[in-house]
This record gives C-alpha cells, sequence and structure tokens, in this order.
C-alpha cells in the first residue's frame, strides 16, 4: 500500500485528508507548524509532526498544502527525498522556479502533480466532449467571478482563480494559446491583483477568461460559440 503524508493543514490540507482516508492509501502522517492540529492526527488515527522534514523518510508520496510561498521550498525537498508530489495549485509563484521543479521531477522519476480538480468535474469532462463535435471554434468567454473577504494573503485572483480556468481550456481544447495578454487591477491589495481579463490568442479565434475576487456574484461558468453549436458549461 502507498504510504502518503499531508503538509499543510489549513482549509484545503483538511480537505486532502478527509479523502485521502477514504483512499486505499496509508496516511503515515500529517505536518502542520500549529500544533493545535494535532488533535487532527488523533481523528484520523495518524501521526502527527510540526516538522515536515521529519515524516519524509516515512512516506512514498506527499501532498503539499502549504501557503503559495512555501511550495516551492517544500516540494523541492520532497523531490529531492525521492518522493512523489501532489501539490495544490500553482506549484509556485515563479515560472522559472516551477520549470525547476518539473525537471527536477522528470530527472529523478518522480510525479510532480498539481491540483487542477476542475478537469474531473463532470460538466467540464462533458464539454470536453461536445467540443470535439463542435465544428470550428470562433471564440470562448470564461468567467471565475466571487467575493473574498478578507483578500488572500498569498495569491491574486490570476494565480488563485484564472489558472483554474486556463487549465479547463488547455484540458477542453488540447491546444495552447500563441499569445496571452492581461490587464489586472489592484483595487485591495497594493501588491495583488483582485481582478483581471485575460485574453488567449490561439491564432484562428480566442478565448477571454474574466477573474475577479471582489465581485457580488459568485459565478464558474464558460460559453464556447463554435460553428456548429453553442455550448455553455456551468
Amino acid at each position: 500500500m502507498v504510504k502518503v503524508g499531508i503538509i499543510g493543514l489549513g482549509k484545503w490540507g483538511k480537505n486532502h485528508l478527509r479523502l485521502l482516508s477514504k483512499l486505499p492509501v496509508h496516511v503515515v502522517g500529517i505536518a502542520d507548524v500549529d500544533g493545535s492540529k494535532r488533535q487532527l492526527a488523533e481523528e484520523f488515527d495518524t501521526n502527527f509532526f510540526t516538522d515536515y522534514k521529519k515524516l519524509l523518510p516515512l512516506v512514498d508520496a506527499v501532498s503539499v498544502v502549504v501557503p503559495t510561498n512555501y511550495h516551492y521550498q517544500v516540494v523541492r525537498e520532497a523531490l529531492e527525498s525521492g518522493k512523489h508530489v501532489l501539490v495544490e495549485k500553482p506549484v509556485t509563484d515563479d515560472a522559472e522556479k516551477t520549470r525547476e521543479l518539473v525537471g527536477l521531477a522528470s530527472e529523478k522519476g518522480l510525479l510532480l502533480s498539481v491540483g487542477y480538480l476542475y478537469r474531473f468535474n463532470p460538466a467540464v469532462q462533458k464539454l470536453k466532449e461536445l467540443v470535439k463535435t463542435a465544428g470550428r471554434l470562433q471564440y470562448i468567454t470564461a468567467r471565475y467571478v466571487h467575493s473574498t473577504n478578507p483578500p488572500r494573503k498569498d495569491s491574486g485572483a490570476v494565480l488563485n482563480l484564472g489558472i483554474h480556468m486556463i487549465d479547463i481550456l488547455n484540458f477542453v481544447l488540447e491546444d495552447r494559446p500563441k499569445r496571452v495578454y492581461c490587464k489586472l487591477v489592484n483595487s485591495v491589495h497594493p501588491k495583488r491583483e483582485d481582478s483581471a481579463m485575460i485574453m488567449l490568442d490561439y491564432g484562428h479565434f480566442f478565448a477571454s477568461v474574466e477573474v475577479s475576487s471582489c465581485h457580488p456574484e459568485k459565478k464558474r461558468d464558460m460559453w464556447v460559440i463554435a460553428e456548429k453549436e453553442k455550448i455553455y458549461a456551468d
């Protein structure tokens, strides 16, 4: 049985623990700098560590669910220790560091996977199926908007919300844009955008992605306008 560990026990780390505990794997331990999270280890009958480095020698794979600014450090140490890694998105907040980690995983023959959970949403799976017979694509519009109060401290709207919509496009279209344009707005936090409009140019069609963490509605939807079909996914 695969031995796994979870590093980071915030909101999403708790979800990883809950779901991994239902799978045919052995959750060897969990790690968080907050010692009060020890109660989760007792609840799920596993070991608790305040230093994740002590967990690494005991497992085959880890879920990394720490704040974004710690991803690079934790993922790198896990890979260097020979562990497979599932990391919450984004891999890091720096493209070069992300490429470095991808290269390290490849060099060591390890899996480095990112938590793009919407690929497994039935609506996205159906959208991928329908697009294949929709004819020549004309344009796509997508939205991921809601209100986050207080705003996240570790990432802006693009890395928190937009990254999911772009991954859905990558998955559904099985294609990559030739050029990307983006306009950011910083209304709440001086260093992190709370809204953005992203334009992806695929050559013969385009996709626009609107993201915001200060929108009065909560919406995650997409229109695909094609020659034969007009498809809406919510």
